[in-house]
């Protein structure tokens, strides 16, 4: 037999609380198991107590309560403690608390010097232009 709520809305559900704020974004992280071992994990969430990634590496070394350091680019060796495993998903924990601002640029280049001349300005033929009209 079916539990059947009718007075059940899935938008009343309460949402999961977490103790510390998690940012969404792009970046690598190597980490180094201790024994000349890195591996490579793509961040799928971020706070300043730890993160979850997938690792790249099918054959990694790691498991749950391993101590491990954690690199973001060029910010400095983070030590951090594995609290799980589960094929390719790994969950770390920071030692120390850590500056979100900083991880999230260390992986920036330094901005672009970069400015377009003026003389490369291409303007678009017009029997292109009708060309693409009639097209649609």
């Amino acid at each position: 037999m079916i539990d059947w709520n009718p007075d059940f809305d899935p938008a009343m559900k309460p949402k999961r609380e977490r103790k510390t704020e998690r940012i969404a974004l792009i970046l690598v992280a190597e980490i180094d198991d201790l024994a000349g071992h890195k591996s490579r994990m793509r961040v799928r969430n971020l706070s300043a107590t730890g993160f979850g990634g997938v690792t790249e590496d099918a054959h990694h070394r790691l498991s749950a309560e391993q101590a491990v350091k954690v690199s973001f680019g060029n910010y400095a060796d983070i030590e951090a403690t594995i609290v799980r495993v589960d094929g390719k998903n790994v969950g770390l924990r920071f030692d120390e608390l850590v500056d979100l601002e900083l991880i999230r640029t260390a992986r920036v280049s330094p901005p672009s010097t970069f400015e377009p001349l003026g003389m490369h300005k291409v303007q678009t033929p017009q029997w292109m232009i009708e060309r693409a009209k009639r097209a649609f």
